[in-house]
């Protein structure tokens, strides 16, 4: 998910597209494995052992990329140094979806469990009205406070 997201394709486009191209190529490495329903057969395939090397080296480079990605957000917002790698891709991941970072709240904020929150009328938008703790315990927000632009 972390290569949907409009941030980081702004941020690191050439690794986006090369990323792109990697997953097609594993598909129709797998749609041809599905068909061909013998394992030595399917895997014997020219070329195959080579275009996965290939593929795992470029893999690899997306991933250095990627980890100065991730270092550069943590420097814009400290608190994302308390998030694994994978839990800051999945909130990266998912930044259009406030309810989606809500799991990882307790692990940037000590105490707080999830913030309340409700849609603004028709649109895609959220505002969050309070915050909940660990214990259960509500605080109200003195004023609503729109959840948009970049999650940090």
């Amino acid at each position: 998910n972390i290569f949907l997201g409009e941030d980081i394709r702004k941020q690191l486009p050439s690794e986006s597209a090369s990323f792109d191209q990697i997953n097609s190529s594993w598909k129709t490495i797998m749609d041809r494995f599905v068909k061909d329903n013998n394992a030595l057969r399917a895997t014997h395939f020219p070329g195959l052992l080579d275009r996965l090397v290939e593929m795992n080296a470029s893999l690899d480079e997306i991933q250095k990329s990627l980890d100065m990605y991730l270092e550069t957000k943590r420097h814009i917002f400290p608190r994302f140094y308390f998030l694994s790698n994978d839990d800051l891709l999945e909130v990266l991941g998912q930044s259009r979806n406030p309810e989606a970072v809500q799991p990882h709240l307790k692990k940037c904020f000590d105490n707080i469990k999830c913030l309340k929150m409700q849609k603004i009328g028709l649109t895609n938008r959220f505002e969050a009205l309070g915050m909940f703790s660990l214990d259960g315990e509500y605080v109200d927000f003195t004023h609503s406070v729109l959840l948009e632009g970049p999650v940090e």
